[in-house]
This record gives C-alpha cells, structure tokens and sequence, in this order.
C-alpha cells in the first residue's frame, strides 16, 4: 500500500460519528522517505510506515478515521475513537459510496484498528469483513427459491419474523397480513438445526403455547464472526448484525412450513414463515384475508354504532342538561364548578350545597343529611375528568360528550354531615329491629360489627331529603288521561346499549309522552325507527308503559 504512494498524493481524510460523515479534508502527501509517507497537518509532521506487516500512523493526534488515496490504492483506517467492529459488506459498500465514491469498490482493502503500539502508536491490521456472515447471506438468498421440502438441516435461509408468542397458525398470520404502524415483518438470517415432519391436519391443529417436546431446548442464536467468551454486552452494532437464529423447520408434504426459534423454551417462543409463504401457503392465506375481512367490517359496524350511540347522547345530554351553561376555552373548570352547583340545585332542590375549591383542580362538595352519597356521586362523576392508575402511580384524562360540553373537574370529593340526632334514631331502629339496647359503641355480636359502623352503612344509602310539597295540579292536567291507561300494545322494550336502551313498535300515539320521560326518536337505529332513553330512565319507562 505505502509503496504505491508518491510524493504530491492527496489523501481525503473523513471524520466520522458513526456511519455518518461530519467532514471531508484533503492533505497532500510531501515526501517519501525510507518507505514513510510524510504529510502535515496542523502544523504537526505525521507518517504512515508499515511495522512488522502491520500499518502504523505515527503521530496519531490527527483523529484520521477513514482515508483514500486517488491513485486507487485505497486504504480504510478506523480510528480508536471509531472501533465499530465488523462492519457488514451492504453498510461498507453504502458508507464508502457516501463519502467517497460513488463508483467505489475495493471495499475489501480496509484496516482495521487494533490496539496502540508499545509507543502508544494505533496500529491497523488487515482483517475481513464479516467473512462468514457474508457467506451465509449468500446462502440464504440461494435458497429462498428452495420449497420447504428441499430444505435440509445445516442451510441458511430467511424467514419473516413478525412479533412472537403467538396461538396458532390463524393468529400468526393474522398478524403478518395486518398493517402495523408501528413494525412490519422482516426477513431474518436463521441456520435450520432440526427438522420436524407434520400432516396437514395436525399442521393446521398446532398449539404453539402447548409446552410439548417438539422443539424443547432448540433455538438461540450465533455468530461465526465473533470470538467466543465475548461479553454480549459490549459488542458493537455491526458485530450484533453477524447473528443468526437458530430455526427448527416445521413442514408437511404440501410445503406449507413456519420456522420456530424456542429460544431453549419447551413452547414455541418465537415462529416465523419462509420467503414465499404468500404462495407456498396461498390457501391458508386466503382464509385469514377473509377472517381480517370480517373483523374489519365488524371494527367497522362498532364504530359506526359507536358513533351513532355517541350522537344520540350528545342529543340526550343537550336535551337533559340544557339550562346548564356551555364551557368556552377559557374558563373550563370555573363553568364547570357553576354546572355543578347548578345541576345539584335542580336534582335536589330542598337541599342546601357548598362546592367549594379545595386545591388545584380539586374540588369538595358538602351538605348536612339530605340526599344520600351514592345519589350526588351520580352528579359528581359527570363532572370528573381524571383518574388514577394505582399499578403504574399515574393519572389519566377522562372525557365524555357532558364533559366536552359542560366542562371537567379534576377530582371532586364529597363530605355529607349527619347530625347527631339522625344517628340516634337509626340506632334506635336497628335496636328495634334486634330487641337490644346496644349503646353506639358496643360491638352488635349479631352482625359482628361495632354498633357505629353500622350505623354509619345504614346511613350511607338513604335519603333524607326533606318533602317538597307539590302545587294542585290545574284543570288541564287534571283532565289528562294517566299514562298508564294509554295504549301502548305493539311496543317493545329492548337492549341498544351498554348505556341506553330502545323503545320500537307503534309508538306513534305515544310519542308525546315518551318525549316527556326523556327520550330522543331515531329513525336510523340499527333495530329499526324507535325512541332512546338513558338506562337510568329504564325502571320509570317500564312502570310508565306498563311493561314487565
């Protein structure tokens, strides 16, 4: 190499972070002497001179990482600062392409770092490139036009790997004629070490969470370009591309085949397809595409129903809550905390609140006796528009169209005050009910609990709400006809949602009174024209209509 050197070559040097190029400098070569090539560079003399069959640059400050000479010799130097290991042919050839030459090829004429000298000199050494893994790439390539029957124990080949632990072939390929945004499947180098025969039938059968024997301790990975007792922590990332899978190659006499990596399991951990599975397994693929199909159009139809559900409920909460006030952008939780006091006062207007800010976006509610918990928790988790995740110690946002639409309070805690009083008298009716005289903290050994806590669960869940007394109705109600006298025979009651149900049939001639009890007519559900109703409205609707 240094002989072909003459005084006046430019050598192209590159300084580089990684695989990326940060600059290119030219340094021209002033004399040879004594078979050294002189060159300056920052007013600092180097040499480059072969020592013992190994290349040496003396001087090593300059940082060279990479260097061409134009004559064609070419020489490719890694510097201490850049040891990347085995780079691979397909990421030489593209680097050098890069940053040299377009029309480079003596990728193979590269010097490789290796150590520093007794002087503290880096020397280079020849060294291949990822000889072996080169060839098995070869090999690999050769034999993708190899059926699965023309496979044999010992051949490199590529199989497609996408995800792992999967059920059975359907959920395998499922997924590899999906569309992920995030990954798709790649072709991976493996060495076939074992061969299982199969019928089709047990083929299609395969359980591939069954912890059977058929590949138990098979699999792993290896690498005939990385000396042994390396330490897998500090390999490079070229040096991590010379790995290969280890495959156990299942197959029948159709050539329908999946490759299976264990990964020393006795399940199959990690399965994969040959190259052309699309063809060599064209049946089997067919009928996932029409199960994706399928599931596509159902996805479809749910969020359709979503959306429709979605929108009835935006009606059902315009119409419901319409005296609340609307939020705007800038003032969100204050409407909110309004929304909320308001809506209270309509639900409970005998009943006196304080919503008050306890800190950030924390809200309490307080009012003495009055409704019960579970009845004003049922307007406060309208207005809740966070959660928490105790497993993973973090919060969550919560929306809904009543939060879109009347604002969100980050969290809202309750306190109901009972008096004393009310307490007394429901330990006098739980005395009356056991024939005792417990005292409020004596422990009632017929519910195993103190007389207090007791107490206290009796409360939670009642009422006390005081009775507003209703004005006479006037002639024009009066004269109305009860509801539950009114025909409603050919009307039926039925399930639509998690949240809301359906009233259908001939409701015609009691559409009025359905749109008093709260309900929305659709002539686009997907049973058919009727009328949607909240599920909390289901008990009155019943009782209303008549209907068990």
């Amino acid at each position: 190499m240094i002989e072909q050197i003459k005084a006046g070559d430019k050598l192209t040097v590159i300084k580089v972070n990684s695989l990326a190029a940060t600059s290119i400098n030219e340094i021209t070569i002033d004399s040879i002497q004594e078979g050294k090539a002189i060159f300056a560079a920052k007013r600092k003399r180097y040499y480059l001179s072969i020592d013992n069959s190994v290349l040496v640059l003396k001087g090593h400050n300059l940082g060279i990482t990479q260097g061409s000479w134009n004559n064609g010799a070419t020489c490719f130097l890694m510097s201490g600062n850049c040891n990347l290991g085995g780079l691979d042919r397909e990421s030489m050839i593209a680097l050098l392409k890069t940053n040299i030459n377009p029309e480079f090829n003596q990728w193979h004429k590269i010097y490789w770092f290796d150590g520093t000298s007794d002087k503290g000199d880096p020397i280079f050494v020849p060294r291949p490139v990822s000889e072996n893994y080169l060839r098995y790439q070869e090999q690999a390539e050769a034999n993708n036009a190899k059926t699965a029957g023309e496979i044999n124990i010992g051949d490199f080949i590529y199989s497609y790997q996408k995800g792992s632990k999967f059920n059975d072939l359907t959920d395998m390929l499922k997924y590899h004629l999906s569309t992920h945004k995030s990954f798709s499947e790649k072709l991976e180098l493996g060495k076939i070490v074992d061969i299982v025969e199969m019928s089709e039938d047990n083929f299609t059968a395969l359980d591939y969470q069954n912890r059977g024997h058929i590949v138990k301790d098979n699999g792993g990975s290896a690498s005939d370009d990385i000396e042994e007792g390396r330490d897998s922590d500090n390999l490079s990332e070229f040096e991590r591309e010379t790995i290969y899978f280890l495959f156990t190659l299942i197959r029948t006499p159709s050539g329908r085949a999946i490759t299976v990596d264990a990964q020393g399991f006795d399940y199959m951990r990690y399965t994969g397809l040959l190259s052309h599975y699309k063809t060599s397994m064209v049946t089997d693929c067919e009928k996932v595409q029409k199960l994706l199909q399928k599931d596509s159009e159902e996805i479809l139809q749910e969020e359709q129903a979503k959306n429709a559900e979605l929108e009835q409920e935006k009606i059902r909460i315009e119409k419901e809550y319409g005296f609340l006030t609307i939020v705007t952008k800038n003032d969100g939780q204050k409407t909110a905390a309004n929304n909320l006091r308001s809506l209270l006062k309509h639900k409970f207007p005998a009943t006196k609140f304080s919503v008050r800010k306890h800190y950030y976006d924390s809200y309490i509610v307080e009012w003495n006796e009055g409704p019960s918990e579970p009845q004003v928790k049922e307007i406060t988790r309208l207005f809740v528009d966070k959660g928490f995740d105790g497993m993973t110690d973090s919060s969550f946002s919560i929306t809904s169209p009543f939060i879109k639409r009347y604002g969100g309070i980050g969290h809202i805690s309750i306190d109901r005050n009972i008096s004393d009083e009310r307490r007394n008298e429901e330990l006098v009716s739980l005395n009356s009910e056991l024939g005792k005289s417990y005292e409020m903290e004596d422990y009632v050994a017929e519910r195993c609990e103190i007389a207090r806590t007791l107490i206290h669960q009796r409360i939670y869940e009642k009422d006390f709400s005081p009775v507003i007394e209703s004005s006479p109705k006037d002639k024009s109600t009066a004269t109305k006809p009860d509801s539950k006298s009114m025909n409603v025979q050919g009307v039926e009651i039925i399930d639509y949602s998690e949240k809301s149900f359906a009233v259908i049939g001939d409701t015609k001639p009691i559409k009025g009174l359905l749109s008093d009890l709260g309900g929305s007519f659709n002539a686009r559900l997907k049973c058919g024209a009727g009328w949607i109703f909240s599920k909390t409205k289901l008990n009155t609707v019943k009782q209303t209509l008549s209907i068990t």
